[in-house]
């Protein structure tokens, strides 16, 4: 009986570690990040539970262009299957939108994060299979982010619609920009990796990628603050 109690206790003992190291692999996150697709344009998207007990796709606001007139956008999954999916909710204050989720599949929120901690990132960048990025965690500042032009009377009213929204003048005319804090990291990304998740050593969701500066060198994402905010009534 001690044999087969031993055995067991074992077992689950096992059984524990495997999950634990599944859960911090690049299979693991691949399997909750979908690659958004919609009037030829191309995001990448994370599966996150809210408090609800809802699974959604977390991915960012600038991703808007994604989806049809109905709300509607396809999300491909690793194994390529596609799903068409629909938009929840935009946060009025950061670049984060929620899309309807396919399966059950998520990764959890971290609490916290740490100054010059090591990260990475799971992205579709360029319309690319998922891929990961390497870097650090530096610091948070506040961002401005140029979406789109104002180059007409409809253009204006987009671009008052939600407090994060304001316009500047550039060297190409006015544009509809959004500022907020970000986190700062040398996680590289690339057109196409917007919405994607960057994650702690545990795959614990930190960011979702926003924009990365004029000569490539730091990535900004939306603050873990914001995405709590943002997922709590959700």
């Amino acid at each position: 009986m001690k044999e087969i109690t031993f055995i067991l206790a074992a077992y689950m003992l096992f059984a524990g570690y495997s999950v634990r190291n599944y859960q911090k692999s690049d299979s693991y996150l691949r399997d909750r990040v979908v690659m958004l697709r919609g009037n030829n344009v191309s995001c990448t998207g994370v599966q996150v539970h809210g408090k609800s007990g809802k699974t959604y796709i977390l991915t960012a606001s600038h991703c808007r262009p994604i989806l049809a007139e109905d709300g509607t956008t396809t999300a491909i999954t690793e194994n390529d299957n596609q799903y068409t999916v629909n938009f929840i909710a935009e946060d009025p204050d950061s670049d984060l939108m929620l899309l309807s989720s396919p399966n059950r599949m998520y990764i959890d929120v971290a609490k916290s994060w740490k100054k010059h901690e090591h990260i990475h990132t799971m992205t579709h960048g360029k319309g690319m299979p998922s891929y990961r990025t390497d870097g650090e965690m530096l610091l948070e500042e506040i961002t401005a982010v140029g979406l789109f032009n104002i180059d007409s009377q409809e253009a204006v009213i987009r671009c008052g619609s939600m407090p994060k929204f304001s316009i500047a003048l550039s060297w190409i005319g006015p544009v509809c920009v959004l500022s907020t804090i970000q986190e700062i990291t040398t996680a590289p990304i690339l057109p196409g990796s917007s919405g994607g998740p960057l994650v702690n050593k545990d795959n614990e969701l930190i960011g979702i990628a926003s924009a990365t500066d004029n000569e490539d060198t730091f990535s900004t994402y939306v603050t873990l603050s914001d995405i709590h905010r943002f997922l709590k009534d959700k």
